[in-house]
């Protein structure tokens, strides 16, 4: 079965990936939409990693997005101010954009990259492994 090679995600999905201000209403569809970009599933602490190369990809598919009004994260209002400001993103560039399925393959583990990103921590790796162990005498 052949993969959608093309999909769909709401403007406000799109405009958190290229702005980096948090605009829809679930963290969840943040991480599909960066994934279907990328290629594969990414870590919520690898965002961080491909914020740039996400951004390129959907410039490079939509230039438009890249004058889109920027956005100043501390804004007090911003509890008004993203809602009105989706709304004339919409109005622009419509409700949904047509993304690209990235091909791009995973060159580390997550835990790796969480290793690289945060060598300070201590990272539990759990392991799936239901093979039979010897019992002690």
């Amino acid at each position: 079965m052949k993969k959608n090679t093309r999909m769909e995600f709401p403007l406000p999905v799109v405009l958190t990936l290229v702005t980096g201000v948090f605009m829809c209403s679930k963290i969840e569809h943040v991480f599909s939409c960066a994934s279907y970009i990328v290629g594969y599933p990414i870590a919520q602490h690898e965002l961080a990693d491909h914020k740039a190369a996400l951004k390129r990809a959907i410039l490079a598919q939509h230039p438009g997005l890249a004058n889109v009004e920027p956005i100043r994260p501390d804004r007090r209002d911003a509890a008004t101010f993203i809602p009105k400001y989706v709304e004339r993103q919409i109005a622009t560039f419509g409700e949904t954009l047509l993304l690209t399925r990235g091909t791009a393959e995973r060159t580390e583990s997550p835990v790796d990259s969480l290793r690289r990103r945060a060598p300070h921590m201590d990272i539990i790796t759990i392991i799936d492994d239901t093979s039979p162990r010897a019992t002690r005498a």
